[in-house]
């Protein structure tokens, strides 16, 4: 074995070494939580590259995240001593990259601009006020939602069908091939279309598929639990004849299916390739034994998993602390005081510490009483850094820069700041546009022909408009933070924030000051420093990646947003049945799973201390509602959990005996061929009755369908003769 070998291969158990040195055909990593993946990841990448022989060009990597597409590079490259040239990057920036190559064969230009959300609703909204359907009744979010889930299951305008006679699918039918026409004329892809127009070009050109398959003749895939059916597919088409596929994932984490995650993609891998190799990472280095026990017990409920038995050499750990609490606003104080004493302990910062919980509603309570006890605070998934209004307006004029067709952009800043261009004016300049087949820029251009527009408002459009050239022409002489300083000057942007902010004002300099910051990395980071490239950068910013280390704050997220994160001390809050699991998975046996999943995430978070909690009594939609404990709670072993037993809180009984024997009763009554009525869904027949991890039962329900319920938990009553 030779030095890089051995530097490799340092430090890996049994299992990284066989899947680090797995060389061709397919293969599934199964990584539990905490058990090393990103290290068999990029040694991986190391190994096929130093010992056998791999030119580095071949190798294709794809993440979720900016953030783990930067560490797998940096881990590579010093494990080797060449630079890195493998493409390791998320699904959207490889379809983008693929995109500006072959944007063409599909009728766009190379420079084309990347539409985030507000620019797809705005989209959205003039096409609906075009044909006349009512913004205020059915709103463009909605729509939108709808054509996304149709593009990530790779469904296109012409191959949209009204399948479920709603209102609201009839409308999409009528938007959706408007919508694609529209951002084709303004030369621009949603983040969707990164993903699908690919795959499109693939199956529409089979030499750009083979050119690729030549190309990558090693893909490997991050999260692969989290993929839709459009990133799976790109990965089928991506995977060569040899099907040198490698995976790696963990069905157990599999959290996203609101997204449009299919948990399917993993399960049946060995399906989509008979010969796979799955080698299964069961070493935990994250978390105590106890935590892994819990987290364990918990998931072994769930029937759509692949086996795996998480274990850890950290030692077995203090037992888990449970505290029920009368109220909400008690397990809030219980959090504050349980925080404050580790830390005055000295054995914890408050930044090892955080606070999970299944709705972002639920961080109102312990806001309030860290913020009275002055304990330092921070919340993940508030307004992110690039979702500021100031950020969006300058990052509007830097895409209406480099890509003129870009309509959304325009129409952010034509009068950001106040030029005395209105509805009305923006509304003759769209629809001389429209009459002169131009693109809305060149219009803007033309206002002097526009016979609608009076001298004085056609000049205020000219002026904008010949004031972007301006900048077009300072892109190619100035480094691109200081033509933000540019636009900052010459539009007035910065003096009118000055004149109106207030308070404010100094906050919002600031962000734009860390934005030329942000610029002044990517300059040095990349070689060409374009503007363009910088634009696609920001488009591609994912939530996580902007997460801030705050050493001595507590963190207060969602569980959804603490996948791949850890912490020495987890507070996992709201454990009541209607809360966690959600009211609104209590009726489907799959989204139960999918809850149980998320429970899971949020125990394998911890490291060394895990703190659950509930509350009898909640105070929601203005008043006291009473919740039972979660069904998680129950499938927790008793001699893994410390029951707190404190004076000024209360006794605590985890295990609520009363609720549970009814429920058991209640589900052992049902028979096949027996009617009963769903609150929802009607009247339906019992079509099947099976003892699976409880009593699932098969119902099938007027409108024709099946569904597949747990009885413990459905709201269904015998229909009496």
């Amino acid at each position: 074995m030779n030095s890089t070998e051995n530097q490799i291969l340092a430090g890996l158990n049994q299992p990284q070494k066989e899947a680090v040195m797995h060389f061709k055909g397919p293969a599934l990593v199964l990584a539990g939580a905490g058990s090393g993946k990103t290290r068999v990841l990029t040694r991986r990448i190391a190994y096929l590259i130093a010992e056998y022989g791999v030119n580095p060009g071949n190798i294709l990597a794809m993440t979720f995240t900016n953030k783990a597409a930067s560490e797998m590079k940096e881990r590579v490259n010093k494990l080797i001593s060449e630079e890195m040239r493998s493409w390791v990057g998320t699904f959207h920036s490889f379809g983008a990259t693929l995109l500006r190559r072959e944007a063409e064969k599909l009728g766009f230009k190379r420079n084309f601009s990347i539409y985030d959300t507000s620019d797809q609703k705005r989209m959205i909204k003039e096409i609906m006020q075009d044909l006349n359907i009512d913004t205020k009744k059915t709103k463009p979010s909605r729509v939108l939602n709808e054509i996304s889930d149709a593009k990530n299951q790779l469904i296109r305008p012409e191959d949209y069908k009204v399948e479920k006679f709603n209102f609201l699918s009839e409308l999409v039918s009528k938007i959706y091939p408007t919508y694609q026409q529209r951002m084709k004329e303004s030369n621009a892809f949603d983040f969707d279309d990164l993903i699908m127009k690919p795959c499109q070009l693939f199956t529409e050109y089979p030499r750009i598929k083979e050119y690729y398959n030549e190309k990558y003749k090693y893909i490997l895939v991050d999260e692969y639990q989290d993929v839709n059916h459009a990133q799976y597919r790109l990965s089928q088409l991506l995977t060569g004849i040899d099907n040198n596929i490698f995976v790696v994932g963990d069905p157990d984490q599999s959290i996203y299916g609101f997204r449009g995650a299919d948990i399917n993609n993993i399960l049946n891998f060995e399906k989509d390739f008979a010969d796979a190799k799955v080698i299964r990472l069961e070493q935990n280095y994250r978390s105590k034994e106890n935590i892994l026990k819990a987290a364990q017990s918990v998931i072994k409920n769930n029937s759509s998993r692949l086996d795996k038995d998480l274990w850890s050499d950290r030692g077995e750990g203090d037992s888990i602390e449970f505290f029920e609490a009368a109220t909400d606003k008690e397990e809030a104080g219980f959090i504050m005081e349980e925080a404050k004493k580790l830390n005055r302990a000295g054995e914890y910062n408050y930044g090892d510490m955080v606070v999970l919980y299944r709705t972002n509603a639920q961080s109102r309570s312990i806001e309030d009483v860290l913020r009275r006890n002055q304990v330092p605070y921070q919340i993940v998934g508030g307004l992110k850094f690039y979702d500021r209004k100031e950020i969006k307006d300058i990052v509007a004029y830097l895409r209406l820069i480099n890509n003129p067709a870009d309509t959304a952009a325009l129409l952010r800043i034509i009068n950001e700041p106040a030029r005395g261009i209105g509805a009305k004016t923006i509304e003759r300049v769209q629809d001389y546009a429209y009459a002169n087949n131009i693109s809305l820029f060149q219009s803007c251009l033309e206002s002097d022909h526009n016979p609608e527009l009076t001298k004085a408002y056609s000049s205020r459009v000219i002026e904008f408009a010949e004031l972007i050239e301006e900048f077009q022409e300072l892109e190619n002489e100035i480094t691109i933070d200081k033509l933000v300083s540019k636009i900052l000057s010459k539009t007035g942007y910065e003096s009118e924030i000055i004149s109106k902010e207030g308070p404010k004002a100094q906050e919002r300099l600031e962000n734009i000051g860390e934005l030329q910051s942000a610029m002044r990395e990517y300059l040095q980071e990349n070689d060409d420093g374009s503007l363009a490239g910088f634009l696609e950068e920001v488009a591609l910013i994912a939530d996580i990646d902007t997460m801030e280390d705050k050493n001595n704050f507590i963190t207060l997220m969602t569980l959804h947003s603490a996948k791949g994160l850890e912490f020495p001390v987890v507070f996992l809050a709201g454990l009541d049945e209607g809360l966690f699991p959600h009211g609104n998975s209590m009726d489907d046996a799959s989204e139960i799973e999918e809850e149980r999943r998320l429970c899971y995430v949020g125990i394998t978070r911890a490291q060394d201390k895990l703190y659950i909690l509930r509350a009898k009594n909640r105070f929601r939609y203005g008043e006291s509602k009473y919740y039972a404990p979660s069904r998680f709670l129950n499938e927790i072993p008793d001699s893994l959990i410390n029951c707190e037993d404190d004076e000024d809180y209360g006794t605590i009984d985890i295990k609520d005996k009363s609720n549970n024997s009814s429920i058991n009763a209640r589900s052992s009554n049902y028979k096949e061929g027996q009617k009963i009525i769903h609150p929802s869904w009607g009247i339906g027949e019992i079509k099947q009755v099976k003892e699976d991890r409880g009593t699932k039962l098969t119902i099938r329900f007027k409108d024709g369908k099946e569904r597949e319920l747990l009885a413990e938990y459905a709201p269904l009553q015998p229909v009496r003769r």
